[in-house]
């Protein structure tokens, strides 16, 4: 679970709470494909994002399976989609309960400094997602996430490799027909 949070953190995740001089963190203003690497104790993953109308997709591999987590910004919701024993599954989680992706488009934030990552200028930014639980995460003009650090807790990183904007077909955004769909999360939003 906790690969889980992280890579929900990922997106720039947070219930933030009010930081001195905070902005808003930019909110992705572009379809994009954005590749890079977890690492986390050590350990590397890859790990991409796709953006497309306020919709994001993360593709990772978490405890040895592939699994894909979709969020929909409008929805404020998250679904992990997960491959076992040959079928489809799929699980509604809160994602500011577990990270707050969604939330994330939300944030303000304390802006840093700048730096320059896959070839791409980006403004770094710092803010607490859940109290005590502080973030960096270096984004462009127009919202794309570039790196991501968790500074607290498992010390854990996320930088891209390569940013490509370009049209994300809406295919890459909708949860499988034939995945299983398990049980909400205790802590997913009740409807």
């Amino acid at each position: 679970m906790k690969r889980l949070a992280f890579l929900l953190a990922v997106l720039c995740a947070g219930c933030a709470t009010t930081v001195v001089h905070a902005e808003p963190l930019p909110l992705p203003a572009v379809d994009f494909l954005v590749e890079g690497t977890l690492t986390r104790g050590g350990v590397e993953t890859p790990m991409t994002m796709r953006h497309r109308n306020g919709r994001m997709r993360v593709d990772a591999t978490m405890d040895g399976a592939e699994a894909t987590i979709h969020f929909d910004r409008a929805k404020r919701n998250a679904i992990v989609v997960m491959q076992r024993a040959g079928r489809t599954f799929a699980m509604e989680i809160d994602p500011t309960t577990v990270g707050g992706a969604v939330t994330a488009w939300e944030v303000e934030a304390t802006r840093l400094g700048a730096d320059r990552i896959a070839g791409e200028e980006c403004v770094d930014y710092e803010f607490e997602r859940t109290v005590g639980a502080t973030l960096r995460a270096c984004m462009t003009v127009d919202g794309v996430p570039l790196r991501t650090i968790e500074l607290s807790g498992e010390r854990a990183t996320w930088v891209a490799a390569r940013a490509t904007r370009a049209a994300q077909h809406p295919s890459w955004f909708v949860v499988p027909a034939d995945a299983v769909r398990m049980p909400t999360l205790p802590f997913a939003p009740r409807r």
